[in-house]
């Protein structure tokens, strides 16, 4: 059956109505579970209802109280959010579903858990410029590695968690990607995306002893860059295109790539959960997770696709596809859009949608929800 999540952070149900609005859900719309976050990044969330605060803001990190054993073979340690929520613990959202027959699934920012990259410069993607990324942690790197595969091993065994939806799961600079990056010359996506390629030492050290040309790969995105902010150079061509272009660049994307891929198969051996990937380099990659034939996207549904499916250098089509969508999606003129999209989604084998998220989706948003899914299920 098609499914439907509704993501949310743990403070999405310290409202005073919040688990009357998870009833309606349910009761209304047909929801499947919640997926809910339990390591994020910064989060600035102008919420809807009656609630206080109105807006909430964390700088990110772990919303629970982590078990030390498990991150014994790391020097990256875990660090709690901000803004711990007090009421609704992971285990207490757990129960809140549980009685009602509902799903729950944990979301883990992989690569920008807060205040990580920023605590642990060493251990951050690094630009082929030199800097640092304050938002970043490379997942190369083995002490970064070894967290994460902790951080997953303790929300399956002590908080139950079967399903482990991984976001931001990438090696990049992701600041190469901040609006407010100036330059001569507005950045294209393609420059940006080679200012993103990550040179950090771990990153370095692991293409080298895949016998690839560090030197030349830096020389190659430095060029580009350079190019790129000085005459605009770089529009309408493709990364894939670019990286072709330039092997000694394409192998070490190509080693970074491989290395997601390892680092998936550990943290499958080291817990029994299922891991979905959202806003991944490796999502972007999979054959038959480009798009839904048929349906424009508009920029708001990203690819979500099951991790057991990734095995490296497997060029199969995953067998579980989802897509995530902004709670806005359902309301107004775009409802229509998002029943055809779900429709069309369901038609070609995806197993269901993800909306993000509870604490700004609007009673409006209902209606859209539910004929949405309606029509996924006759059409499944």
């Amino acid at each position: 059956m098609f499914k439907l999540f509704i993501r949310a952070y743990p403070w999405d149900l310290e409202g005073a109505d919040a688990l009357t609005m998870l009833d309606r859900l349910q009761g209304e719309v047909g929801i499947s579970g919640l997926s809910v976050w339990t390591a994020a990044g910064s989060v600035t969330q102008l919420r809807v209802g009656d609630v206080d605060p109105k807006i909430y803001r964390t700088r990110g990190g772990l919303l629970f109280v982590p078990t030390a054993e498990y991150y014994s073979r790391t020097r990256c340690k875990p660090v709690l959010a901000t803004r711990l929520p007090v009421r609704y613990s992971i285990s207490a959202i757990g129960a809140a579903c549980a009685a009602r027959s509902l799903e729950i699934r944990g979301i883990v920012s992989a690569s920008r858990v807060g205040r990580l990259a920023d605590r642990y410069p060493e251990f951050s993607c690094r630009s082929v410029l030199g800097l640092e990324s304050r938002r970043s942690l490379c997942l190369s790197n083995g002490d970064v590695q070894s967290y994460l595969v902790g951080l997953i091993a303790e929300l399956t065994e002590r908080h139950a968690l079967r399903t482990i939806v991984l976001s931001d799961y990438f090696i990049a600079w992701s600041d190469a990607f901040d609006p407010h990056l100036e330059s001569t010359l507005p950045l294209n996506s393609l420059s940006r995306a080679v200012l993103s390629i990550c040179f950090c030492d771990s990153c370095r050290r692991a293409s080298t002893d895949a016998g690839v040309d560090v030197a030349q790969a830096e020389l190659n995105a430095k060029n580009i860059i350079q190019r790129a902010v000085e005459t605009g150079a770089g529009e309408g061509i493709s990364v894939s295109g670019l990286l072709a272009e330039n092997p000694a660049l394409g192998a070490h994307v190509g080693r970074q790539l491989a290395a997601l891929d390892t680092l998936l198969q550990q943290i499958r051996e080291r817990s029994t959960c299922s891991v979905l990937l959202s806003g991944s380099a490796l999502t972007q990659a999979a054959p038959g997770a480009c798009g839904i034939d048929g349906v424009r996207a508009d920029g708001f549904i990203t690819p979500c696709i099951d991790g057991s499916d990734r095995v490296p250098g497997s060029k199969n089509p995953p067998r579980h596809l989802e897509w995530l969508a902004p709670a806005g999606a359902a309301v107004g003129e775009r409802a229509a859009q998002l029943v055809s999209t779900f429709h069309e989604a369901a038609k070609q084998g995806f197993e269901g949608v993800e909306v993000d998220n509870l604490g700004v989706l609007p009673h409006a948003a209902f209606d859209g929800l539910r004929q949405a899914l309606r029509f996924a299920r006759r059409g499944a």
